[in-house]
Parts: C-alpha cells; sequence; structure tokens
C-alpha cells in the first residue's frame, strides 16, 4: 500500500497543490509532507482523502499500487 503514490495522483487530477490539500483536510502542511513521503497515514487522514477525492478507500489504495 503506498498512499504517498495515490495522494500524488489524485492531487495531479484535481489540480491541487499539497498546501491546499493540508487546508481541506484540516491538517497542517507539515502532515502532508510528511505524508508524501511515507506509503502511509493515519486512518482518519486516509479516509478524509477518499471523500475529497471522491473514491473508496479500495480505489484510493489502487492507485497507489498500479504501475507507472
Amino acid at each position: 500500500m503506498d498512499i504517498s503514490k495515490s495522494m500524488h495522483i489524485c492531487l495531479k487530477r484535481a489540480g491541487m497543490q499539497k498546501k491546499e490539500l493540508a487546508e481541506k483536510l484540516e491538517t497542517t502542511p507539515q502532515t502532508v509532507s510528511i505524508m508524501s513521503k511515507s506509503k502511509y497515514c493515519s486512518p482518519d487522514l486516509l479516509e478524509k482523502m477518499c471523500v475529497l477525492f471522491d473514491m473508496k478507500a479500495s480505489e484510493f489504495i489502487a492507485l497507489g499500487e498500479s504501475s507507472d
């Protein structure tokens, strides 16, 4: 499971920057920066990202597991 890859793909598709993502997730830019370098995040933030990007958790996770 590579949450970082999934997050980067969704950000690109949405035309969104990490700072904007942090605001929408009601977290700090530092937290988003850490997530962007890690393969994991808290279940709460994962759920919020899925709602934000209008995806099921399984769809979001699958993005990070696909090959480029």
